[in-house]
């Protein structure tokens, strides 16, 4: 009877019965992944062939996310082999079971063009991995790709995926499977990135010479990630050449951009930095005209990362960024914006495949407006900060557990806004919201689990609690009233600092399933559940670096989303094809009444609506990766929409970002080892826009206004824009570090004038007629060239 017990056992724990009493005897061969500073490599393609026909593979596989891949093996001799995009290929003969443990070190290939990936977890194999809604664009195709004034962005580049849109230039951040831009969780080496836009979303946060890796997630999100409801965008900054200096760097249309790498101690740790300054305001300065002069307009941030090898199984890392926008007219108005963030990284690796990694992390995100103008003078400002402290465990015993585990614990502290004037005789008066402050903790589960060989799995929950605290003494309100008029306060309870206001908890199971048609064919289903604590508020149809963040309280829930999706993947020759199918709802949805200011708004909670949301689609994705005619086609079918109470009546309506139609087209030919050409077409569903149903007379003056408290009742034009580029490849003497390259762009070359806003008021000519008026914020060609060099 007891042995009956321990055989049942071990098949519970994932011991195959073909293991136990098979003739032929398998032995374990670990393999570890990392860089020259020690960091894992995620998504390494391994695979081991017979040392007698090393055409032959007998297995292989990628690197989980902590750089590990576990071969089973009978005895004999085999060709290990290791291939990544932007690393030297490895290939070495071992020895089975003699070699035992096998830890690789990868060294980075050199040209500087192919180091960055947009990926999932696996890059080469779609069809194999267990992620859903990720796609893959290399440095390479993305710096080949036309860009606005030459500029290289990942952001950018993300919105020509399937699922990925934004309401036009100008606005800040991207929208995702129906999600707003609050509902993105962006991670630079961990830690949180509230606005990811330069110049109103003109630009990126993310300096492309720091950019490591990038994953963005859509569907199936792993149970590490929380806090979001629609995606994960995990980016990891490149550190420092461990055995020689390194720099790189650019000089474009806007912008100049510099980076350095270099070893410290003795080669066991590396430093790496970069900075990157727009310098048109510096020309600015050299008008005549005062005006102009007078004009503040730039952007610059600044990166900075070490890392430093303890032991052979200990690294810590440090990394830190720091970027500012600052604009306006020295008499007249200023604006400035600003992301700071910190992360601190310990591994150590227990074993192979037992390894832990803490990290302590700090972000923080400020915006203020000013108004320079007698008597309307006044200063606008806010904030919001994150600090974090979270372990990470992994364990892989066998195919049937390979697990993941962790804790986190977040502090939030925010202030909403507060209103001074800046001199005595401004008109305005002293306002401020209440500052807000909360914790939100998290623990979470997750198990990678082979079936067979065609059947895998990947479940697990995260268990979350936000409690929201009093962040200083004094009265806390409970508003009531009719939903869609402004609310008034029904309870009112004074609290000490520190103490708990209200407390929220969730459940949130996560589970991802593969299944093997053929070795190029596969079919994935997923389902997870996401909560979200913060939240962003904005009144105008693009979201801009004023919008203020805001806590879950006693009147503002957490949002909750539940996505289900359904998807075919195939691989064939150089070709990738995918079709993925999503639902989604949302419940708990925050909007504001019509004509609520959320900037200097003292108790913007009485002026919230709260709802339900649904999105819904298709995502079609080809992609052809070699030849000398590469690049990719998505296309994207969706609805999405939402149902406040008070608004719409309380029927559903568009949500401002739905774009019933989504066609991005980025095809790249490789002339020759000197030229490559780009192109990169776009076509979109305008956007949706609440127009005046109706007018009315007010002293002589026609104003128009929506009758019926109808939203998103209208849509603009669709978009529609065609880009090129060219990139000639600089030929040094042979042997040299040195290279370089020219990239020439022309952004919108069919000069659309692409609607970004309309404004409604009454014709000059004509008086009892209401005109439109449209603004776009490109509306020409503009041209761009950029000089790009490494060594």
């Amino acid at each position: 009877m007891k042995q009956k017990n321990i055989l049942v056992l071990l098949l519970f724990l994932g011991f195959p019965g073909q293991q136990l009493f098979a003739q032929e005897r398998y032995y374990r061969l670990p393999v570890t992944v990392r860089d020259t500073s020690g960091q894992s490599l995620i998504g390494v393609t391994v695979r081991v062939a017979a040392a007698d026909n090393i055409s032959k593979t007998i297995s292989g596989g990628s690197t989980d996310g902590e750089g590990h891949f576990e071969f089973r093996l009978p005895k004999g001799s085999y060709i290990l082999s290791l291939t990544y995009i932007g690393f030297q290929s490895v290939s070495q003969s071992i020895n089975v079971p003699a070699d035992g443990e096998f830890k690789v070190v990868m060294r980075n290939g050199g040209t500087g063009l192919q180091e960055v990936v947009v990926r999932g977890q696996n890059k080469t194999n779609p069809v194999k991995n267990l992620e859903m809604g990720v796609q893959s664009i290399n440095l390479a195709t993305l710096r080949k790709m036309p860009a606005l004034l030459g500029e290289v962005d990942v952001v950018r580049s993300v919105l020509s995926l399937p699922g990925v849109s934004s309401v036009g230039e100008g606005s800040s951040g991207f929208n995702v499977r129906g999600g707003n831009v609050d509902q993105n969780l962006v991670l630079m080496d961990g830690a949180p990135v509230f606005n990811t836009s330069h110049l109103f979303g003109l630009f990126s946060v993310f300096n492309p010479e720091v950019v490591q890796d990038v994953k963005l997630i859509k569907g199936g999100i792993t149970p590490d990630y929380g806090g979001r409801l629609s995606s994960v965008m995990d980016i990891r900054l490149k550190s420092g050449s461990p055995d020689s200096l390194r720099v790189s760097g650019g000089i474009g249309s806007v912008s100049a951009r510099l980076s350095a790498g270099f070893p410290i101690l003795h080669n066991k740790g590396s430093v790496f930095i970069a900075a990157r300054r727009t310098y048109a305001d510096q020309f600015l300065k050299l008008s005549s005209d005062e005006n102009l002069k007078s004009t503040v307009a730039y952007f610059q941030d600044f990166n900075g990362k070490m890392d430093y090898q303890l032991s052979t199984k200990d690294h810590i890392s440090i990394a830190g960024y720091y970027g500012n926008d600052k604009l306006g007219l020295q008499k007249d108005f200023t604006i400035g914006y600003d992301n700071a963030n910190a992360a601190v990284t310990y591994l150590h690796e227990f074993s192979t495949g037992f390894s832990a990694k803490t990290t302590v992390l700090f972000s923080q995100y400020r915006s203020n407006l000013g108004v320079l103008q007698e008597p309307q003078s006044l200063m606008s400002k806010q904030y919001i900060k994150q600090y974090t402290l979270k372990t990470d465990w992994h364990y892989r015993r066998n195919d049937a557990i390979d697990l993941a585990f962790g804790l986190s614990a977040i502090r939030y502290d925010v202030n909403p806004g507060v209103q001074t004037p800046l001199t005595d005789s401004s008109v305005f008066n002293t306002t401020a919201s209440a500052r807000q402050a909360g914790n939100e903790l998290g623990f979470y589960l997750n198990n990678t689990h082979k079936f067979s060989d065609k059947l895998s799995a990947q479940y697990g929950v995260r268990l979350s609690y936000f409690g929201a605290v009093a962040a200083q003494n004094g009265p806390v309100y409970t508003y009531g009233g009719v939903p869609g008029k402004e609310l008034f306060p029904v309870l009112t309870t004074e609290f000490k600092k520190g103490a708990a206001i209200k407390n929220y908890g969730n459940v949130e199971p996560r589970v991802s399933l593969r299944y093997l048609l053929s070795e190029s064919s596969s079919i994935k289903a997923g389902y997870n559940r996401m909560a979200q604590y913060v939240h962003l508020i904005s009144a105008t149809t693009a979201s801009t670096p004023l919008d203020a963040w805001m806590t879950s309280t006693n009147n503002i829930r957490p949002e909750l989303a539940d996505q289900f999706s359904l998807g075919y993947f195939m691989t064939k020759r150089s070709y990738e094809l995918s079709a993925e199918a999503y639902y989604k709802t949302m419940s708990n949805q925050v909007d504001v009444i019509n004509g609520t200011e959320p900037i200097g708004n003292p108790d913007i909670e009485k002026d919230l609506v709260y709802g339900k949301g649904r999105s819904y689609g298709l995502e079609l994705y080809l992609k052809k990766n070699t030849g000398k005619l590469n690049g990719f086609v998505s296309y994207t079918l969706s609805k999405t929409e939402r149902q406040i109470n008070g608004v719409n009546n309380g029927d559903w309506y568009n949500a401002k970002y739905d774009r019933t139609h989504n066609l991005n087209m980025v095809v790249v030919y490789n002339y020759s080892t000197k030229w490559t050409f780009s192109s990169n077409y776009v076509y979109q569903t305008g956007v949706a826009a609440t127009f005046p149903s109706g007018r009315s007379e007010f002293q002589g003056i026609i104003v128009p206004y929506n009758n019926g408290d109808l939203r998103n009742n209208y849509r603009y034009s669709p978009y529609s824009r065609l880009d090129l580029s060219a990139t000639l490849f600089v030929r040094h003497r042979a042997g040299s570090r040195f290279s370089s390259n020219w990239v020439f762009s022309l952004y919108n070359v069919l000069n659309r004038k692409n609607v970004y806003a309309l404004y409604f008021k009454q014709d000059n000519a004509n008086p009892n007629k209401t005109i439109a008026n449209q603004l776009s914020v490109i509306g020409s060609i503009i041209p761009g060239v950029t000089w790009n060099f490494n060594f």
